[in-house]
């Protein structure tokens, strides 16, 4: 049976998590970073943090990745696990090899999957694989995909838990791409993952987010997820924006919180910006 998103060789690697080499800082060091003065300056302007988890699969070629200030090899079978607010390369460098990458966005209790491919130096959105799955379709029983990164226990008893909610969220992605293709049409797709959005600005208020970070995650430039995420809520992601930080605030001023935890929690880089913000808003 022929798969829809992956090669045969890519299948194989994928159904063989025995032989993955995982990249964490809160897991046992499996590949260590290399010495690339190249990369290492590219990254002092080309590097990124985000409020939602990621995860990188290497599926085919070679290349670099820069993450909390290293740069590690990427091989086939590197799985990259990179945690909330961790700095890591955003895009890739203009001599980056060819290669095929499975990015995955864990935003709540979602996963939003995309198929890239680095080609002359550039990252390549693919149109074969667009695909959001839930924790209730992957059988992921933990809060969070990578929620074995925090786990109150020595890094090595990490792994075979990181390891397994990993295994399960690709085994779902190789499983779609053996239904037929109307597993998750366009329309369905772009909604849902909109609505992942909306969640992710509400509980997050606006903290950590920006437009580049929620375009990102929905694999969209920034132009059509602008136009794509009005579509769907009527609403600016600016105003929407505002309108989370509105309901946040009201509830932590009506709990008694002081207008500095506020303004942190918020996302405000100082108290001044923060009264501007409220004072602009009335």
């Amino acid at each position: 049976m022929q798969h829809r998103f992956f090669s045969l060789a890519q299948l194989a690697l994928l159904g063989r998590p025995e032989t993955w080499r995982l990249i964490s800082a809160a897991l046992p060091e499996e590949t260590a970073p290399v010495a690339h003065a190249r990369h290492t300056g590219w990254m002092r302007a080309n590097t990124h943090a985000h409020a939602h988890q990621e995860l990188l699969f290497v599926l085919a070629g070679e290349g670099q990745h820069g993450y909390n200030g290293d740069v590690y090899p990427l091989a086939p079978g590197t799985l990259l696990l990179l945690d909330q607010l961790e700095p890591h390369d955003c895009f890739v460098p203009p001599w980056a090899p060819d290669a095929d990458h499975l990015w995955i966005m864990v935003v709540q209790d979602r996963f939003i999957v995309h198929l890239l491919s680095v080609r002359d130096g550039a990252l390549v959105w693919s149109k074969a694989l667009d695909l959001w799955l839930t924790q209730e379709s992957v059988g992921v029983l933990a809060d969070r995909c990578l929620a074995g990164l925090h786990a109150p226990v020595p890094p090595a008893f990490r792994r075979p838990r990181v390891l397994a909610a990993a295994s399960a969220v690709l085994a779902a992605v190789v499983e779609a791409g053996f239904g037929p293709d109307e597993v998750e049409r366009r329309d369905d797709f772009q909604a849902q993952v909109v609505r992942t959005v909306q969640q992710h600005i509400r509980d997050t208020a606006g903290k950590g987010v920006n437009l580049d970070h929620l375009a990102r995650i929905t694999g969209y430039s920034k132009f059509h997820f602008l136009r794509l995420f009005t579509r769907y809520t009527g609403l600016t992601v600016h105003a929407y924006i505002d309108r989370c930080r509105h309901e946040r605030a009201r509830a932590m001023t009506d709990a008694g919180y002081t207008k500095t935890a506020i303004a942190d929690a918020l996302g405000f880089s100082a108290l001044s910006a923060y009264s501007r913000w409220e004072r602009r808003e009335r």
